[in-house]
């Protein structure tokens, strides 16, 4: 029972995974934003009544969001059809790795694997450069069918992108993180 659970907490985290390398996905971004390009300028202190921007100076965290969904969107389908080079192309070497093992250990089959999202959302979460590395955290959050369940259940989870500083790749999903309700 705890292996069948740890397949579906597995399942779960690699059907997320699928679009949230907003850029990798599409080729090359065009033009990076200063944020993108040079580490982070500290925000200036917080002025009476206003509170600052959580997020690097020139970062659109709502147009973002809005390419990690359709990410997140592209992946889940290339999931469901088993599609291994698409995969590939939008997650760390090691993620991938993970992946591929749990397709390969029998955690997936394309017969069985049906996800429908009826409400999805996205929000930036955290966003920082860390050496010659860019770190995003993207929290998807919405309701979910699978396997052809006509009722759809909560969905909540938080997927952690990586990009090099240098433009070497696009975004790459590098972790997912599953919140679970509370039963």
């Amino acid at each position: 029972l705890l292996l069948a659970g740890g397949a579906l907490l597995l399942f779960r985290m690699f059907m997320a995974r699928r679009s949230p390398a907003p850029a990798a996905a599409a080729g090359p971004a065009p033009a990076a934003p200063a944020w993108m390009r040079e580490a982070p300028v500290a925000a200036p202190a917080a002025t009476f009544g206003h509170t600052p921007s959580p997020f690097p100076p020139g970062f659109d965290a709502d147009g973002f969001a809005r390419q990690a969904l359709a990410q997140f969107r592209a992946l889940q389908s290339a999931w469901d059809r088993g599609d291994r080079a698409a995969l590939a192309a939008v997650m760390t070497p090691a993620l991938y790795a993970e992946v591929t093992g749990t397709m390969k250990g029998g955690g997936w089959s394309v017969v069985n694997v049906g996800s429908v999202f009826p409400l999805l959302d996205a929000e930036v979460v955290d966003v920082a450069t860390e050496g010659r590395e860019h770190w995003a955290s993207v929290r998807f959050h919405g309701t979910v069918r699978e396997d052809g369940n006509p009722v759809a259940a909560p969905f909540d989870e938080q997927w952690n992108l990586v990009k090099p500083v240098d433009g070497s790749s696009g975004w790459l999903v590098a972790g997912i993180q599953q919140t679970m309700p509370a039963l």
